[in-house]
Protein backbone atom coordinates (compact mmCIF):
# COMPACT_ATOMS: atom_id res chain seq x y z
CA UNK A 1 0.00 0.00 0.00
CA UNK A 2 1.54 3.11 -0.98
CA UNK A 3 1.59 6.09 1.68
CA UNK A 4 1.08 9.37 1.48
CA UNK A 5 4.35 11.85 2.01
CA UNK A 6 2.95 14.81 1.07
CA UNK A 7 3.92 16.62 4.50
CA UNK A 8 4.83 19.95 5.37
CA UNK A 9 5.61 22.17 8.51
CA UNK A 10 4.90 25.52 8.55
CA UNK A 11 6.31 28.49 11.07
CA UNK A 12 2.82 30.30 11.58
CA UNK A 13 4.07 33.09 13.91
CA UNK A 14 7.34 33.57 13.91
CA UNK A 15 9.25 36.44 16.18
CA UNK A 16 12.79 37.58 14.05
CA UNK A 17 15.70 38.38 16.03
CA UNK A 18 17.84 40.29 13.19
CA UNK A 19 21.73 40.31 14.05
CA UNK A 20 24.70 41.92 12.26
CA UNK A 21 28.28 43.38 12.71
CA UNK A 22 28.22 47.21 13.47
CA UNK A 23 31.10 49.30 13.60
CA UNK A 24 30.81 52.69 13.99
CA UNK A 25 34.21 54.65 14.28
CA UNK A 26 32.82 57.28 16.64
CA UNK A 27 31.42 55.43 19.31
CA UNK A 28 34.03 57.16 21.44
CA UNK A 29 33.02 60.07 20.96
CA UNK A 30 29.25 59.13 21.23
CA UNK A 31 29.96 57.24 24.54
CA UNK A 32 32.15 60.31 25.92
CA UNK A 33 28.55 62.77 24.83
CA UNK A 34 25.87 59.77 26.14
CA UNK A 35 28.05 59.87 29.88
CA UNK A 36 27.28 63.61 30.44
CA UNK A 37 23.23 62.57 30.62
CA UNK A 38 21.48 62.07 33.56
CA UNK A 39 21.10 59.09 34.69
CA UNK A 40 17.81 57.30 35.70
CA UNK A 41 16.44 54.20 36.71
CA UNK A 42 13.88 52.19 34.25
CA UNK A 43 14.93 48.95 33.61
CA UNK A 44 18.71 48.89 34.98
CA UNK A 45 19.39 47.59 38.74
CA UNK A 46 22.49 49.78 39.23
CA UNK A 47 24.80 51.10 36.45
CA UNK A 48 24.06 54.29 34.13
CA UNK A 49 21.23 54.49 32.17
CA UNK A 50 21.07 57.80 30.21
CA UNK A 51 18.04 59.84 29.76
CA UNK A 52 16.87 60.15 26.47
CA UNK A 53 19.70 61.79 23.85
CA UNK A 54 18.61 64.58 22.06
CA UNK A 55 18.57 63.47 18.16
CA UNK A 56 18.74 67.01 17.04
CA UNK A 57 22.57 67.15 18.65
CA UNK A 58 25.37 66.42 15.86
CA UNK A 59 26.76 63.72 17.40
CA UNK A 60 23.54 61.52 18.40
CA UNK A 61 22.00 62.43 14.67
CA UNK A 62 25.55 60.63 12.72
CA UNK A 63 24.96 57.64 15.19
CA UNK A 64 21.28 57.22 14.27
CA UNK A 65 21.72 58.04 10.62
CA UNK A 66 24.29 55.36 10.41
CA UNK A 67 22.13 52.69 12.53
CA UNK A 68 18.94 53.07 11.09
CA UNK A 69 20.35 52.13 7.64
CA UNK A 70 20.55 48.33 9.14
CA UNK A 71 17.08 48.75 10.58
CA UNK A 72 15.87 49.81 7.49
CA UNK A 73 16.93 46.43 5.73
CA UNK A 74 15.80 44.10 8.50
CA UNK A 75 12.38 46.07 9.17
CA UNK A 76 12.05 45.20 5.18
CA UNK A 77 11.28 41.31 5.66
CA UNK A 78 7.71 42.20 6.93
CA UNK A 79 6.74 43.65 4.06
CA UNK A 80 6.61 47.55 4.31
CA UNK A 81 5.30 49.45 1.23
CA UNK A 82 7.84 51.76 -0.22
CA UNK A 83 5.70 55.19 1.54
CA UNK A 84 6.58 53.52 4.99
CA UNK A 85 9.33 55.07 6.84
CA UNK A 86 11.01 54.37 10.12
CA UNK A 87 11.07 57.27 13.43
CA UNK A 88 13.57 56.93 16.40
CA UNK A 89 10.79 57.59 19.11
CA UNK A 90 13.99 57.10 22.25
CA UNK A 91 17.78 56.60 21.86
CA UNK A 92 19.77 55.97 25.22
CA UNK A 93 22.92 54.43 26.34
CA UNK A 94 23.41 51.72 28.94
CA UNK A 95 26.72 51.30 31.04
CA UNK A 96 26.77 47.61 32.83
CA UNK A 97 29.64 47.39 35.54
CA UNK A 98 30.20 44.51 37.90
CA UNK A 99 27.08 42.84 39.10
CA UNK A 100 24.54 45.58 37.35
CA UNK A 101 21.87 44.02 35.41
CA UNK A 102 18.49 44.81 33.85
CA UNK A 103 14.99 43.83 34.66
CA UNK A 104 13.07 41.98 32.31
CA UNK A 105 10.74 44.22 29.89
CA UNK A 106 9.62 45.38 26.91
CA UNK A 107 9.54 48.24 24.92
CA UNK A 108 5.93 49.74 24.86
CA UNK A 109 4.91 51.71 21.57
CA UNK A 110 8.02 50.62 19.80
CA UNK A 111 7.83 48.67 16.93
CA UNK A 112 11.02 47.56 17.13
CA UNK A 113 13.80 47.75 19.60
CA UNK A 114 17.81 47.88 18.39
CA UNK A 115 20.44 47.70 20.65
CA UNK A 116 23.91 48.35 19.40
CA UNK A 117 27.18 46.96 21.83
CA UNK A 118 30.17 49.16 21.73
CA UNK A 119 31.70 47.23 24.34
CA UNK A 120 31.19 43.47 25.65
CA UNK A 121 33.92 41.86 27.62
CA UNK A 122 33.85 38.05 28.26
CA UNK A 123 30.94 36.86 30.83
CA UNK A 124 29.22 40.67 30.85
CA UNK A 125 25.86 38.98 30.62
CA UNK A 126 23.65 37.56 27.82
CA UNK A 127 20.55 39.21 26.57
CA UNK A 128 17.18 36.60 27.47
CA UNK A 129 14.12 36.83 25.48
CA UNK A 130 11.27 35.18 26.66
CA UNK A 131 8.35 33.97 24.97
CA UNK A 132 5.32 35.95 25.08
CA UNK A 133 2.60 33.08 25.15
CA UNK A 134 1.09 32.69 28.38
CA UNK A 135 -0.40 29.67 27.46
CA UNK A 136 2.46 27.86 26.39
CA UNK A 137 4.21 29.54 29.86
CA UNK A 138 1.10 27.82 32.25
CA UNK A 139 1.47 24.50 29.99
CA UNK A 140 3.22 21.81 31.25
CA UNK A 141 4.14 20.16 28.09
CA UNK A 142 6.31 23.43 27.40
CA UNK A 143 7.63 23.79 30.93
CA UNK A 144 9.14 20.40 31.50
CA UNK A 145 11.97 20.12 29.63
CA UNK A 146 12.14 18.46 26.21
CA UNK A 147 14.69 16.66 24.50
CA UNK A 148 15.82 19.35 21.78
CA UNK A 149 15.43 22.99 21.98
CA UNK A 150 13.71 23.80 18.72
CA UNK A 151 11.61 27.33 18.15
CA UNK A 152 8.40 25.67 18.47
CA UNK A 153 8.92 24.60 21.85
CA UNK A 154 11.54 27.39 23.59
CA UNK A 155 10.08 29.56 26.46
CA UNK A 156 13.25 31.57 26.38
CA UNK A 157 16.25 32.81 24.30
CA UNK A 158 19.83 33.69 24.87
CA UNK A 159 21.99 35.50 22.65
CA UNK A 160 24.89 36.26 23.56
CA UNK A 161 26.25 39.73 22.14
CA UNK A 162 29.17 40.64 20.33
CA UNK A 163 31.12 43.77 20.90
CA UNK A 164 30.70 46.39 17.36
CA UNK A 165 27.31 44.68 16.24
CA UNK A 166 23.49 45.11 16.91
CA UNK A 167 20.38 43.12 17.09
CA UNK A 168 16.96 44.16 16.12
CA UNK A 169 13.50 42.32 17.37
CA UNK A 170 9.80 43.71 18.18
CA UNK A 171 9.73 45.94 20.79
CA UNK A 172 6.79 43.65 22.48
CA UNK A 173 9.29 41.42 23.16
CA UNK A 174 9.97 40.73 26.53
CA UNK A 175 13.78 40.30 27.37
CA UNK A 176 16.32 41.03 30.22
CA UNK A 177 20.09 41.89 30.41
CA UNK A 178 21.72 39.47 32.67
CA UNK A 179 24.15 39.86 35.40
CA UNK A 180 27.52 41.45 34.17
CA UNK A 181 30.51 38.92 35.75
CA UNK A 182 33.22 41.18 34.24
CA UNK A 183 35.65 43.18 35.71
CA UNK A 184 34.81 45.71 33.18
CA UNK A 185 32.01 48.17 31.98
CA UNK A 186 29.85 46.83 29.54
CA UNK A 187 28.63 49.59 27.07
CA UNK A 188 25.16 49.41 24.85
CA UNK A 189 23.02 51.73 22.83
CA UNK A 190 19.29 51.17 23.08
CA UNK A 191 16.46 52.71 20.47
CA UNK A 192 12.80 52.55 20.40
CA UNK A 193 11.16 52.44 16.53
CA UNK A 194 8.29 53.50 15.42
CA UNK A 195 6.81 52.56 11.47
CA UNK A 196 5.44 55.58 10.01
CA UNK A 197 2.65 54.28 7.39
CA UNK A 198 3.26 57.18 5.27
CA UNK A 199 6.51 59.39 4.35
CA UNK A 200 9.33 59.18 2.32
CA UNK A 201 10.05 56.73 0.19
CA UNK A 202 11.18 53.60 2.29
CA UNK A 203 13.58 50.97 0.17
CA UNK A 204 12.37 47.35 0.94
CA UNK A 205 15.78 45.94 -0.35
CA UNK A 206 16.39 44.10 2.94
CA UNK A 207 20.31 43.08 2.22
CA UNK A 208 20.07 40.62 5.30
CA UNK A 209 20.45 37.00 3.68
Amino acid sequence: MEKNENRTIDSLFAVPLFSKDFKYEEKQRFINHAKNYPSVEVSNVGGFQSDFLNPAEDVVSDFLDAVLQDVQAAVGFFGLREADSLAVSGVWMNVNDRDHWNHIHNHPGADFAVVVYFKVPENSGDIVFYNNDPVKQASEFYTTPLGNDTEFSRLKYAHTPREDSMVIFPGHLMHNVMVNESSEERISVALNIKVRRSGHRFVADTGWK
